[in-house]
């Protein structure tokens, strides 16, 4: 039996560009705010045992209505931050054990680094290795390594 951490990307957010107070301040916009509420619908039924999230206020709107309805505590985490790197992301996702999963939320370039990583490790992944604006990552950990990555696409809102 395999752990499963979801490695999400924030969902839809106001523009960067337009956005005049600290970036790790800006919102998510009204269809990012519907593709919130479709994670927690995805996720909902999930073993999740807890959610984290870079403390970006994109970040946490994301995995706030999962972490409600899961009833678990959503915990800022500095390791899932932008800019962070992929070895906090990597530490995390291989925390998930065989009786439940882990939910991280964090930004494309962590994403992007982390599954560069694995693919040079040759960790079977999903062609192209997307990472939409709320899509996951389903990693699949044995051992503590992640031994396989299945991306899934944003959920209809």
């Amino acid at each position: 039996m395999a752990g499963i951490a979801y490695l999400i990307r924030h969902a839809k957010a106001g523009d960067r560009d337009a956005w005049e107070q600290p970036d790790a301040l800006r919102p998510l916009s009204r269809p990012g705010e519907r593709q919130a509420e479709a994670i927690a619908d995805q996720f909902g039924d999930e073993p999740i045992a807890r959610v984290l999230s870079s403390p970006a206020v994109r970040c946490i709107q994301t995995v706030r209505p999962l972490a409600d309805r899961l009833g678990v505590a959503l915990e800022e985490e500095e390791l899932l931050r932008e800019g962070g790197g992929p070895s906090g992301a990597h530490l995390l996702a291989r925390s998930a054990d065989d009786d439940s999963a882990v939910a991280l939320c964090s930004h494309g370039d962590v994403i992007w680094e982390l599954l560069r990583d694995l693919e040079e490790a040759g960790v079977p992944l999903s062609r192209g290795m997307p990472a939409k604006k709320g899509s996951t990552w389903r990693l699949e950990v044995r051992n503590g390594a992640i031994v396989r990555g299945t991306y899934l696409p944003p959920p209809t809102a």
